[in-house]
């Protein structure tokens, strides 16, 4: 980009003109969206790790399953039993510390801890239209969780200059996820959830203008209910040739 000051030509992610420097707003803006998605992501993951551990267990524990159902089978029906005794009870207890449940995910839900949510809802099998709020928003969180991630995968990238079109094209995806807010288990919002959904498409929009660069034309392709392949390539390709983080 040229200074507005000097007229001397400099990457448009410098802070100033290296030059005479002038205070540069594009490379302040840069610097300052970077540092966000960095301390997002970081906050993300920490809420996050306990859960990944959590799933990866319970991958390993459905491949222990599959292995004993094939060798041994009536050993899984003995397991299976169990399972459903376990769960029968799991449910009973759940109905009689309902209060503390509820107790428990709205304090959770207020406080925005929408990962540590998750956890909880998981652990204790409390997904399903009993608690049709949190379980819609926790799963608008873990879309907005992979627009985050995308986001910061794009500065790092950018950082290195090895931005490549599949990294537009993946990110681009995970930003119609979020705008289009389709959790089809629970698609009536909720008008608390709502305002968290708006909060997280307003997020969205911001960053396709002003580190995208996108149009208003490029932003409503972005905002349709399916971006067909097509219009989705060179959506990517358009954004990939402008590089308006530079």
């Amino acid at each position: 980009m040229k200074c507005k000051n000097c007229g001397a030509n400099y990457r448009a992610k410098e802070e100033k003109c290296p030059y005479c420097g002038t205070a540069n707003p594009r490379g302040l803006r840069w610097k300052q969206e970077k540092q966000t998605a960095e301390a997002e992501y970081a906050r993300v993951s920490s809420e996050e790790a306990p859960l990944l551990r959590l799933r990866a267990a319970n991958r390993v524990l459905n491949r222990v399953l599959i292995a004993e159902a094939a060798l041994f089978a009536l050993a899984f029906l003995g397991v299976t039993a169990a399972f459903f005794l376990t769960d029968a009870a799991h449910k009973a207890g759940n109905r009689l510390n309902e209060t503390k449940i509820e107790a428990e995910i709205e304090t959770l839900y207020a406080s925005e801890q929408f990962g540590a949510l998750y956890e909880m809802m998981d652990k204790k099998d409390l997904f399903g239209q009993e608690h049709y709020e949190a379980s819609q928003m926790v799963l608008l969180y873990s879309q907005y969780e992979r627009f985050e991630e995308a986001r910061l995968n794009l500065f790092r990238a950018a950082e290195e200059d090895d931005v490549d079109e599949d990294d537009i094209t993946w990110l681009i995806g995970r930003m119609n996820d979020v705008l289009n807010a389709d959790i089809p288990a629970y698609p009536e919002l909720t008008e608390r959830n709502r305002a968290h959904v708006e909060a997280y498409c307003a997020d969205v929009l911001a960053f396709a203008e002003a580190m995208l660069g996108m149009t208003q034309e490029e932003r409503a392709v972005l905002q349709q209910d399916y971006i067909p392949m097509d219009e989705e390539n060179t959506l990517a390709a358009a954004v990939l040739e402008r590089r308006a983080w530079e």
